[in-house]
């Protein structure tokens, strides 16, 4: 139960009690639980597909301030009807629009940032250049190495 919550399989294995147990007691307490809880206000929560972007982002900064206490974030989030993996898929939405050097629908490209990439590719083509030249260079070496010049293969006095 809750948003970190472990699955009852899991549970039973770490606990040593069996699953059907552990499941009547959840459903033992959720039902303690109900009865204790006041009646909710006749106002319905807002369904969050109708949520404007800034009570989105209203929500994912007050979630975030409380990440450090997760009981406390559990509440919030009960409070305002979103579950967890909605608040994490408001969260991935927020980085991808936000996110740097990425362009968003309907933005642009700025001349700066044309340039910035046709720099880049240019850089990263010189960088090839020269590491082919390095390994030809080693190559050369290692050749040189081996069978040395061949000006000095051949014997001077052996020609007359």
């Amino acid at each position: 139960m809750g948003p970190q919550g472990v699955s009852a399989g899991r549970l039973a294995g770490e606990s040593g009690v069996s699953q059907p147990t552990l499941s009547l007691w959840r459903r033992d307490a959720l039902e303690r639980a109900a009865m204790s809880t006041p009646l909710p206000d006749k106002k319905a929560p807002r369904s969050t597909r109708e949520w404007p972007l800034l009570e989105k982002l209203r929500l994912l900064v007050e979630a975030h301030r409380l990440r450090e206490t997760p009981d406390a974030r559990a509440a919030l989030l009960r409070k305002e009807g979103v579950t967890l993996e909605q608040l994490e898929a408001w969260r991935v939405a927020a980085d991808a629009a936000l996110a740097p050097g990425r362009s968003g629908r309907g933005r642009k490209e700025t001349p700066e940032g044309t340039r910035i990439r046709q720099l880049e590719a240019e850089l990263h083509r010189k960088e090839k250049a020269l590491a082919e030249a390095a390994t030809l260079l080693v190559l050369k070496k290692k050749a040189h190495a081996l069978w040395g010049d061949e000006d000095d293969s051949t014997d001077d006095g052996s020609e007359k």
